[in-house]
């Protein structure tokens, strides 16, 4: 959800209790690994999560919303045929195929996303914050066994920081932080 005031833009993530529940359980909803499928961290659908919730996985939520909002709409409140999105299968399989489908996404699909016209302007953010993650994920196939590795951001590879430093320009002009 986005609002505008002014010439300002301010956007709220939302999920309006259509979460899939990793783990049932009579149990409150915050003490298990819950989400809305296609906007899952890909690790949090294709394993038990590793020590817990961590910061990069609502990172890798906003890419996934930020994507299937390029892809699958033609401009704001405009979707295109529903046989014609591109992810459409995140929404409609199960979770192990949306993990395989997201697993190959981040870990080997380097090729061109199918960004609708409309939203262009966000390649660069999504390709960036692509490869910020292909090389988190890499690292931890490569380095996750040792020892001190630090599982939380990947070896130091997926952060605010980084995804930070992506974001803070668009078509060339600096975003103004709230806090």
């Amino acid at each position: 959800m986005f609002k505008r005031v002014s010439d300002k833009v301010f956007g709220v993530l939302n999920d309006f209790d259509l979460a899939y529940c990793a783990e049932y359980s009579e149990q409150p909803s915050s003490k298990h690994c819950t989400g809305t499928t296609p906007f899952i961290a890909y690790r949090l659908l294709s394993s038990k999560p590793k020590g817990g919730h961590v910061s990069r996985y609502d990172l890798e939520s906003v890419f996934y919303v930020l994507l299937i909002i390029c892809c699958h709409y033609e401009g704001l409140g405009r979707s295109i045929y529903w046989e014609e999105r591109p992810y459409i299968k995140w929404f409609t399989e199960s979770v192990d195929v949306v993990a395989a489908l997201k697993g190959t996404l981040i870990l080997f699909d380097s090729g061109y996303l199918p960004i609708q016209p409309y939203f262009e302007d966000f390649r660069t953010w999504l390709d960036e914050i692509c490869t910020v993650f292909r090389r988190g994920h890499v690292d931890f196939l490569v380095n996750g066994g040792e020892k001190d590795y630090n599982f939380a951001t990947l070896g130091g590879k997926i952060s605010y920081a980084k995804l930070k430093e992506v974001m803070c320009s668009f078509q060339g002009t600096p975003l103004v932080q709230r806090w």
